[in-house]
Formats: structure tokens, sequence, C-alpha cells
């Protein structure tokens, strides 16, 4: 009897070993972020001043306002400051020709949307959770 209980419980370790042993591919329950890439994402309340945004692939950032009736768009850089919390660091020209640094951090991403919140110094982050969907439209 021993035994059987002894195979048993070793199958279980095995099984419970197994799957904690997936691998890491971004895609928890806050969403893969691989989904936020090459497409423009809009502001879900269609509101000023928050921008419309686009993250290239090849870490090139874009980010497009309306501002005064005047269409503008900022230029710059992306790179992930901590992917497993979603945190991305990006540092872009605010159209006076001085570069701006500040950071999201994700949550929520899906193939249609996602939230943000945003911060200065990359270690507080607002209080507001903006929310930005993706349209073909």
């Amino acid at each position: 009897m021993k035994t059987k209980s002894l195979i048993k419980t070793m199958f279980l370790l095995i099984a419970v070993m197994l799957g904690s042993s997936c691998s890491n591919d971004n895609s928890t329950a806050e969403g893969d972020v691989s989904l936020l890439y090459n497409r423009w994402w809009y502001d879900s309340k269609d509101t000023n001043p928050a921008p419309d945004l686009f993250f290239n692939t090849t870490s090139a950032f874009q980010q497009h306002q309306v501002i005064s009736g005047v269409s503008v768009f900022y230029n710059g850089t992306w790179i992930w400051e901590n992917q497993d919390q979603k945190i991305m660091k990006v540092t872009h020209d605010s159209g006076t020709g001085t570069s701006t640094t500040i950071w999201f951090q994700f949550s929520g991403i899906q193939e249609s949307g996602f939230k943000v919140k945003q911060s200065t110094d990359g270690i507080t982050f607002s209080n507001t959770t903006l929310v930005y969907r993706f349209t073909n439209e």
C-alpha cells in the first residue's frame, strides 16, 4: 500500500511542477504586451488633452494631439523598464526641442484596448487611469 501511495504522491508532485513551470511569454492576466505594437491607440473618451499613442516594434514612439485645432505629432523612443510589471519608459521631443521622459504602467492589455497610468519619475504613478482603444476606423 505504501508503494501505491508513494507513486500517487510522486505523480502529483510531477504534475504540480510541470504546471507551474510554464514559460513567461508576457501573456499574464494583465495581457500580452505584443498587442501594444504597431497600431494607433485612442483615448476611449476621445477627449483632449489625452494624446493618441503609437508603439512601434522597433522601439519608436509617436504621439498625436490636437492642440487648439492644430494636429501635432511628437516622436521618440520607448524601452521596457520592467516588462514583468508592464512599465515602459518613453522619451520624446515635446515639440519644444527638449526631451521629455514619462513612464507608462499598463494593465488590462487586450486586442481592443488597455489601461495605463503615467509617472514622471518611474516610481510614483498617477491615480488617474486612462483607457485606450484600438480601432481600424
